[in-house]
Order: C-alpha cells, then sequence, then structure tokens
C-alpha cells in the first residue's frame, strides 16, 4: 500500500521563483510577460509572446529549436538597453508590426509607411526600420485582401459576376501563354490587358459632350502596369468616367487597344475631341487609327 501526500498537490513546483503563475493564456500583443504554465493555441503564437516579452524587456533570444509542438529559445548576450527609441530590436520583426498596425492599416489602407513607424515607435519605444514596416504592412495587406497573383486570378470570376449582376457590362479580357523553361504550361495563362465599361456609361455618353480625355496612372505594386481612363462631361460640367483598361504599359500598341475599343462601344459613326498629355504612344496610335479623332 502507498501513502499520498494530498498536500504536496499544492506545493510550488519551482519554489525558488514563488511569482511566477502557473495556469493562463495568452493574451495577445497587449500582453508582454510570460509565466510557466502559459497557454498557446499555435507555436507561431508562442514565437510572438516571447519576441513581445524581449522587446519589453529589452533583452534578445534565438530560437534554436523549433516544430510543430515546441519551440526552444536561447538567450544571447546582446542587451537592447542603451539604445532605446533609437535603434531597432531584433525582435521587432514584420510580423510584429503587421499585428501591430493592423488596426490602422484595416481602417486607413493607404496610411503612410512613415505613419506606420511613428505608431510602431509609440508602443514599443524602439526605431523600426523603414523595409521592416513596408514588409509587415505588405503582409498585412496579402492578408487582408490576398496577394498580388491571387488577385489577378480572381478576374474572370470577377468579370462573370459583373456581368451576371449588371448585364450588358463588357470586359474585354487578353491573356498570353505562360511559360516555364521555355515550355509552354498547360491550363496556365498570364495576363496581358483588360478594357471595361458599363452599360450605364455607354449610355451617359449619349447625352455628354462630344469630347473624351483619356489620361493614366501606373500601379504601385508587385507587376508595374497602367490603368487607362477615359472621361466625359455633361450639360452641366460634371466629369464621367466611363471607360477602363490596363495596359503593360502606355505605348503605341497599348493605346490602340484603348481607343479602338472606345470608338467600337462608343462613337463608331461619329467624331469626337479627345483630350490628352499628348504622349509619343497615344499620338501615334491615333494617327495609325485615322481621322475620327
Amino acid at each position: 500500500m502507498y501513502n499520498i501526500d494530498m498536500d504536496a498537490l499544492h506545493v510550488p513546483e519551482f519554489p525558488e521563483m514563488p511569482n511566477l503563475g502557473f495556469s493562463g493564456s495568452y493574451g495577445g500583443l497587449n500582453d508582454s510577460e510570460l509565466w510557466i504554465g502559459m497557454q498557446f493555441e499555435t507555436i507561431d503564437q508562442a514565437k510572438t509572446a516571447i519576441k513581445l516579452y524581449n522587446i519589453s524587456k529589452s533583452v534578445h533570444s534565438k530560437v534554436t529549436y523549433s516544430n510543430s509542438e515546441k519551440c526552444v529559445c536561447e538567450c544571447t548576450e546582446k542587451k537592447a538597453r542603451a539604445a532605446i527609441g533609437r535603434q531597432d530590436h531584433p525582435n521587432l520583426d514584420s510580423t510584429i508590426i503587421s499585428q501591430t498596425v493592423q488596426p490602422i492599416v484595416q481602417a486607413s489602407p493607404k496610411v503612410t509607411v512613415a505613419a506606420l513607424m511613428g505608431h510602431v515607435r509609440s508602443v514599443f519605444h524602439y526605431e523600426p526600420k523603414y523595409k521592416k514596416t513596408w514588409r509587415g504592412k505588405d503582409k498585412l495587406i496579402r492578408k487582408l485582401h490576398g496577394d498580388w497573383d491571387a488577385s489577378y486570378n480572381d478576374l474572370p470570376a470577377w468579370i462573370n459576376i459583373m456581368q451576371k449582376y449588371n448585364p450588358a457590362t463588357i470586359a474585354d479580357l487578353e491573356t498570353l501563354p505562360s511559360y516555364r523553361n521555355d515550355r509552354v504550361m498547360q491550363d496556365v495563362r498570364q495576363f496581358h490587358r483588360l478594357f471595361w465599361t458599363f452599360p450605364q456609361c455607354i449610355n451617359a455618353f449619349k447625352s455628354c459632350k462630344p469630347i473624351i480625355q483619356v489620361d493614366d496612372t501606373f500601379l504601385y505594386g508587385r507587376y508595374k502596369q497602367v490603368l487607362l481612363l477615359a472621361v466625359v462631361q455633361d450639360g452641366n460640367r460634371k466629369t464621367i468616367p466611363i471607360a477602363f483598361a490596363l495596359v503593360p504599359r502606355e505605348d503605341t500598341d497599348s493605346c490602340k487597344f484603348f481607343l479602338k475599343k472606345l470608338r467600337h462601344y462608343f462613337f463608331r459613326n461619329k467624331r469626337v475631341c479627345l483630350i490628352s498629355d499628348r504622349g509619343p504612344g497615344l499620338l501615334s496610335a491615333i494617327e495609325i487609327l485615322g481621322s475620327r479623332f
């Protein structure tokens, strides 16, 4: 027969550290403390908690071993106390920054990186690097809205939805073969260019002045394309965008593609006045297409 000491169940496991807690779950970004028995839902959550603890205590550690259930960290000799508020912290990475600025980016996706750097500085009292902060914002944008490739892959579905719920919507999508190691990939196409307009725009143009202004703007992202835009003015001097196109660049071929679509859907049998910045690609396209401009 064995005697069981019931009082031993309540003896601290680590008597030399009486102030440590023994239960509870991780509280997120607002929780920068660690204690024995702390519970985490995922290994990534545990790593985040360790990084936040290091930042709050101005120390640094590195992961020496990690798998899906266990993470081993080792404290280093390097301290960060001397330069709080001046230099970056090794554990203040893009993942921590992404989680910290999420409410700001959700409310205002166009917020500048400099503004985000100021917010991170006010929270952690360290000066994050510009590139690291940019990566944090980019990581968050991809999490909230999908990455660049996924966005392009969603284009056919977006076109189908628009044409289903707004009948007579026009969307002319052109693609190119996709290659890998000089071989054509089957069932994979590469985006080339897209023209789209809506029946409301076509009908509105009939009551507008026969003057079309064409302008462009560059996209800022992984793929540097050009958005072409056609705008008209009604009798009340209100501007109305009527047609759009995504093209590789503002060259003769792209401008010709856009102007041909405009002429086909908006003014087949009449002349219009065209206002533009007189870019060489646009002027060359007008000369090729003829004298209806």
